[in-house]
């Protein structure tokens, strides 16, 4: 029923749903049915927003359906760490119409490094390719080892045996107050509603 606005709504104001987490065109297609209604989502205290880019005018539409106290959070991850590694939870911000909404800060148990092409640390506002580590890295691909030894990498700012980073392939950069900024695809992956294609597996 997520793509169905009247029945999700439907479901979720009858079990008056306090927490959920929606990819934005799930959402952005139940906001847009409350058009000209009373409809609304003052009912929830945390609503999540991820697995795509969303922005400005999204956040605003959002928190016009929703009330004072109701937790807009974008939360960015990978499947190989566990879904969520960082989240962006600021509510009395300001977005221009087409801003993408960043995608904040890492998890306590979550590192997160944005790197140039020689494994460096990126300055502010430069971009590089996001990598993640911690406690949520998965153990790789299963009877994938090539792919595997290729994504997950030793970690070269850790002293601890094994410590591994994951390449994300996304692109990113540091905002001044070190809240991370999504820019895209680093290779030719594309993300279509909640599906990831990679060009190469059509080959």
């Amino acid at each position: 029923i997520l793509l169905d606005p009247e029945t999700l709504y439907d479901l979720l104001f009858k079990h008056q749903i306090e927490c959920a987490e929606f990819v934005p065109v799930v959402l952005r297609n139940l906001i847009h049915s409350f058009k000209n209604t009373s409809k609304n989502l003052a009912f929830m205290k945390v609503l999540i927003c991820a697995s795509d880019k969303w922005y400005g005018e999204d956040f605003t539409d959002f928190k016009h359906y929703c009330n004072a106290e109701t937790q807009l959070i974008n939360s960015y991850g990978l499947t190989e760490a566990t879904i969520d590694s960082t989240y962006f939870c600021e509510q009395d911000v300001s977005f221009s119409p087409d801003q993408v909404i960043p995608i904040g800060k890492p998890f306590a148990n979550t590192t997160c490094f944005i790197l140039d092409r020689y494994m460096n640390p990126v300055p502010i506002g430069i971009p590089g390719e996001l990598y993640i580590g911690g406690d949520g890295l998965a153990r790789g691909y299963i009877n994938q080892p090539r792919l595997t030894a290729e994504k997950y990498i030793s970690h070269p700012f850790s002293k601890q045996p094994g410590a591994r980073l994951y390449k994300t392939g996304d692109r990113a950069r540091y905002s001044a107050d070190g809240t991370i900024e999504f820019l895209g695809r680093v290779d030719l992956q594309l993300i279509i509603g909640a599906l990831i294609i990679e060009p190469h597996q059509l080959q």
